[in-house]
């Protein structure tokens, strides 16, 4: 609301502006709606996460069970090959048991990791530098196509 007065000052009247504010209003209401609406949706969303990283992890705790029986015994049974019978087994023998041997402790590793990465998703995680030819180096001497790991064949 405004006056108006004249140019000596004397009231002529008065002004009265009014707006609609009905469609704010509704706008608004609607804005709340949807707020309300997407805080649901995030707390569900967040639930089903939780849900799918707990199953990741009973998943991940029940394969690395399943996967170190075989494994220890596999490796057992390569260091006792490699143990006792050494020396009937000749070189290409030993070498081989050897190759089972590090891939056992390779496979123990990532079997290690596996735990490690389905407990991540409830800790922060530490940086660290990572030497990157050794992890080429690591990839290489696990790949069987390597000219050094192939097996000639007496085939």
């Amino acid at each position: 609301m405004s006056v108006i007065r004249d140019e000596a000052g004397e009231l002529l009247g008065f002004t009265k502006a009014a707006r609609d504010m009905t469609e704010a209003r509704r706008q608004q209401a609607a804005l709340k709606a949807v707020r309300d609406s997407l805080a649901l949706i995030v707390t569900e969303r967040t639930a089903q996460w939780q849900d799918s990283v707990q199953q990741l992890e009973v998943f991940s705790f029940s394969v690395s069970h399943d996967l170190r029986a075989p494994l220890r015994a596999m490796l057992g049974f390569a260091e006792a090959l490699r143990d006792d019978c050494g020396d009937r087994v000749g070189q290409d023998g030993n070498e081989y048991a050897a190759r089972i041997i590090s891939a056992a402790h390779r496979l123990d590793r990532l079997i290690n990791g596996i735990l490690l990465y389905s407990r991540t998703a409830r800790t922060n995680l530490p940086l660290q530098t990572v030497d990157l030819e050794r992890v080429v180096a690591d990839a290489l001497s696990d790949n069987p196509a390597s000219s050094r790991h192939r097996r000639k064949s007496k085939w």
